[in-house]
């Protein structure tokens, strides 16, 4: 029996595959997917292929029998925009070196991804070796101690489908790195005043907050500070003749309401 200490909305991702989910908060060491997650998100456990089949694909089932890390042998430094294979090691939860565990899933850890803007990669790694290249994309200026945890690792039962998977997650993790690139590049600290410590803790906050900035002129968030009406006062409708539009105009009003329409900033009219 667990005490529940109340529910909380976590974005779970599954290879490339995003799933939003509530779930209750108890004190327990590791996260648990339940039936509820399964039957939500229309999952379902294959047993027999050793795989979790659903709408956004199939994932390979893995088996751990300790938790074991992936951390950098070496301190990094970068400055930033590139990628760089930098060398690591498995270790346990006490930071002795583990070998011998054979084909290994490297699962790169979300929060020190979000917290430094490094992208690691989710790879196959052989973890019989001392030395473990991991491959590392640094969209801001960076510096890494050693021991730094990178990931977890897992022995996996279907190696072919992993690198299937890991193919489809990788993709998505350079889409997302050219955009941080993209993003980064509208901020100009060449002149800037700042010390190279403070310019690459703002990048990282930048980054930290990038889905606040809009992309491009579509782009529209809203927002629940500001509210707008129009008071009326009880007055009447107004009618009026609908005024003319030029011909010359028509088709680049047409176009302009057409992508308003399709971005949700107005909706066809029902009033009388």
């Amino acid at each position: 029996y667990l005490e529940s200490e109340g529910a909380v909305k976590v974005v779970v991702g599954l290879g490339y595959w995003v799933c939003p989910h509530q779930f209750v908060v108890a004190d327990v060491d590791m996260p648990i997917l339940g039936a509820d997650f399964l039957l939500d998100h229309g999952m379902i456990i294959n047993m027999a292929k050793r795989r979790l089949d659903w709408i956004g694909g199939t994932l390979p089932l893995t088996v751990v029998a300790n938790q074991v890390y992936c951390v950098l042998k070496e301190d990094l430094n970068s400055s930033g925009m590139e990628r760089q294979i930098a060398m690591a090691c498995i270790v346990d939860k006490d930071g002795h070196e583990v070998q011998g565990l054979g084909a290994c899933l490297l699962e790169p850890d979300q929060s020190f991804m979000d917290r430094t803007g490094v992208l690691v990669a989710r790879v196959l790694v052989d973890a019989t070796s001392k030395a473990v290249p991991v491959q590392l994309a640094m969209v801001s200026a960076t510096r890494l101690q050693k021991g730094t945890i990178l990931g977890t690792v897992c022995s996996v039962q279907d190696p072919e489908a992993v690198k299937v998977a890991s193919a489809q997650y990788q993709s998505t993790k350079q889409s997302d790195m050219v955009k941080s690139e993209q993003f980064l590049s509208q901020f100009d600290l060449s002149q800037s005043v700042l010390t190279s410590e403070e310019q690459m803790s703002l990048q990282q906050l930048l980054l930290s907050n990038q889905h606040l900035f809009s992309s491009d002129s579509s782009d529209r968030g809203r927002t629940r500070v500001a509210t707008h009406s129009i008071r009326t006062r009880g007055a009447a409708p107004i009618k009026q003749v609908p005024r003319r539009i030029p011909q010359v105009l028509r088709e680049v009003v047409d176009r302009q309401v057409q992508e308003m329409l399709e971005q949700d900033v107005i909706r066809p009219s029902v009033s009388p």
